[in-house]
């Protein structure tokens, strides 16, 4: 037995053990909230935009910048921002997202290349600020949006009546699915695309149908679409999909039987690890990850261990639903990463780790 002494010792040993790795795993938080931070100022945009998308996993204290971040030189980022304030229960950005979208470029015959593709940006983030207007459920933007309809940008177009949709729009509902049997397949994705992200399960069986078209994309638009919707009776059709000669479709395949929880894929999911195709292969994992199939994990953080960067920044992508505060170490090697958006996908994971370890306390 140990005697007083020893007691004091060990006691005293471990407690320092204890504390020097709280102070290590606090070390690590801090030097991934301070990394998040950093993406904001930096020289490239989609950095920037990372992070600010990011950034609401810190907590309401990131409430003042992101507000300060409305008055950006770059509507971009301005979108962005009021995205994530929404995401903390703050609606400061929707008056800047309503003068975004209807700020229309003003378009000559005479027009230069320089202003047409000036003009062309300003469109996209036009589409962007009309999305988030839907995303944040602002009714008030309503006439706006309704307004907006008549505009000369097609894109402009179809994001308000996403919109639309997603207020409570029936006819701008009614109009997508019509569009599932357009004869432009580039129409029949779109219209795929947003009767999924408007949420409405009535839509199912008409988004069925195109499971068959032709067209690869709106099979893959479909599918996900579907998935969204948590429609489990298309579980075998899209298993099937499995085979598909196209990367693309097997893709979405694997991802949307992950979405869909039947763990009746399992076996087919582990399959498709040997996939010819590595962005198949890291989807079968992440879906396997979501139906607690261990292997997806496992087949995760080997590739994090290997020297594919594209690869890294694909399983970074993957690993915010189940990310552990086991898997913190790994992370913090890549804090440090010379491409600054891995190092800030990693400092986000390393937030979210952190949070979830907080909550299960």
């Amino acid at each position: 037995m140990l005697n007083k002494s020893s007691k004091i010792i060990v006691f005293s040993v471990l407690n320092i053990l204890l504390v020097s790795n709280v102070m290590a795993k606090k070390n690590i938080y801090n030097d991934a909230a301070i990394i998040l931070q950093s993406g904001l100022t930096d020289q490239n945009r989609e950095v920037r935009l990372l992070s600010i998308g990011m950034l609401p996993n810190i907590g309401k204290e990131c409430i003042p910048t992101l507000i300060k971040l409305l008055d950006d030189e770059s509507d971009f980022i301005k979108v962005e921002a009021a995205r994530s304030l929404f995401k903390l229960e703050n609606r400061s950005g929707i008056p800047v997202l309503r003068e975004i979208l209807a700020n229309k470029p003003k378009l000559s015959e005479k027009i230069d290349v320089a202003a047409r593709m000036k003009a062309i940006t300003q469109g996209t983030v036009r589409v962007k600020a009309a999305i988030a207007l839907g995303e944040i459920k602002d009714i008030g933007s309503v006439p706006l949006l309704t307004k907006t309809l008549d505009d000369d940008d097609g894109r402009v177009v179809d994001a308000c009546l996403l919109s639309l949709a997603k207020l409570g729009d029936r006819k701008a509902k009614d109009d997508f699915a019509s569009a599932l049997k357009s004869t432009k397949p580039q129409v029949r994705e779109v219209a795929a695309q947003a009767l999924g992200n408007i949420g409405d399960p009535s839509y199912i069986p008409k988004i069925r149908e195109r499971l068959k078209d032709w067209s690869r994309d709106v099979k893959a638009a479909s599918i996900t679409a579907l998935a969204k919707l948590n429609d489990k009776e298309s579980f075998y059709a899209i298993k099937g999909l499995l085979k598909d000669e196209d990367i693309i479709v097997r893709q979405k395949a694997v991802a949307a039987l992950g979405m869909l929880g039947n763990k009746g894929a399992v076996d087919s999911l582990e399959n498709m690890l040997e996939d010819p195709n590595g962005l198949v292969r890291i989807s079968a994992a992440e879906a396997l990850c979501l139906l607690g199939d261990g292997n997806g994990k496992s087949y995760l953080l080997k590739i994090l261990k290997s020297d594919s960067k594209d690869g890294k920044s694909e399983v970074l992508d993957s690993l915010e639903k189940i990310i552990t505060i086991k898997d913190v170490k790994i992370l913090d090697t890549f804090l440090d990463d010379s491409d600054r958006s891995i190092a800030v996908k990693a400092a986000n994971l390393i937030i979210i780790a952190e949070e979830k370890e907080k909550i299960d306390r």
